[in-house]
């Protein structure tokens, strides 16, 4: 099975210094994130938990703030992490630059693993689950943040910049790709949950400062000619306003499972239903 992107990864280096600036997170939004990702993660005080992809520590602080966990930030990007480092209650969090596919851990070492918008930045991420599969427990949880195709396109930005949605289109697993890739890594059990939060409404003109700012990672893979020129398409295109500030804010598909506390004889198990191209299934 094919599981590396097609497009090269973002180089954070240019963005760590004004990414909290520019993807500032309603209150309100991340906490109703970080209470679907300790239930669904099944988060007590006393479990040791993973955030891979942790970029400037805005989850891993904010669930230590709920459950005063042991959290482990796991990031590539060193200006990222040098960024997450200045937070209050940084001291808290251990901070480890590395990759998703060579976790420097041994196998076992976390009941829980999570992810918010990262899966698509791994280049291989059959291996990057497969070595979350090797760090987890027996019966730890993994939980991914992530978007399905159908939310990417019906994104303003993404209509009125067609190359951002077929660079993304390559990037992110499907839901269906996702639920194959975490089966052949060994997970049972997915369950696949939309949380949906408050998004922010913007006037026309300062969604276009925020594009600007190119807020979005795969802004960066865009060439300078398609950037300026899906900005003058915003720009003259008649649009209604207010408008919704962009899903990653807001809203995201939770999908968690399960690596199993003894190995199953059957590796099929935990088959869900399909609906809206979303596979859904009983939570555990």
């Amino acid at each position: 099975m094919k599981s590396k992107t097609l497009c090269p990864a973002t180089d954070y280096s240019g963005i760590a210094a004004r990414y909290d600036r520019v993807r500032e997170m309603p209150e309100e939004n991340l906490d109703l994130w970080i209470r679907e990702i300790i239930r669904q993660g099944h988060i007590q005080r006393e479990s040791i938990v993973l955030e891979v992809g942790c970029g400037t520590g805005r989850f891993a602080l904010a669930l230590w703030e709920h459950t005063n966990s042991r959290i482990v930030g796991l990031d590539v990007s060193p200006d990222m992490l040098k960024t997450a480092k200045t937070k209050p209650s940084a001291k808290n969090i251990e901070w480890i630059e590395a990759d998703a596919e060579t976790i420097p851990y041994a196998g076992k070492a976390f009941d829980c693993v999570f992810m918010v918008f990262a899966m698509h930045h791994f280049e291989d991420k059959r291996r990057a689950l497969e070595e979350i599969f090797r760090v987890l427990k027996p019966g730890g949880r993994l939980v991914i943040a992530t978007a399905s195709h159908g939310m990417l396109q019906k994104e303003i930005v993404f209509r009125i910049f067609p190359e951002l949605m077929r660079i993304e289109s390559s990037r992110f697993p499907s839901i269906p790709q996702l639920l194959r890739l975490l089966r052949a890594a060994g997970f049972i059990n997915p369950a696949v949950r939309r949380v949906t939060g408050y998004p922010a409404w913007l006037t026309k003109e300062a969604y276009i400062r925020w594009i600007r700012e190119k807020p979005i990672s795969t802004f960066h893979l865009l060439s300078e000619e398609n950037f300026k020129e899906g900005l003058r398409r915003f720009q003259t295109t008649d649009m209604p306003e207010p408008l919704p500030q962009c899903l990653a804010y807001h809203s995201c598909i939770l999908v968690s499972c399960q690596k199993w506390a003894k190995k199953p004889i059957n590796s099929e198990a935990g088959r869900h239903q399909v609906k809206d191209g979303i596979r859904l299934g009983k939570e555990t």
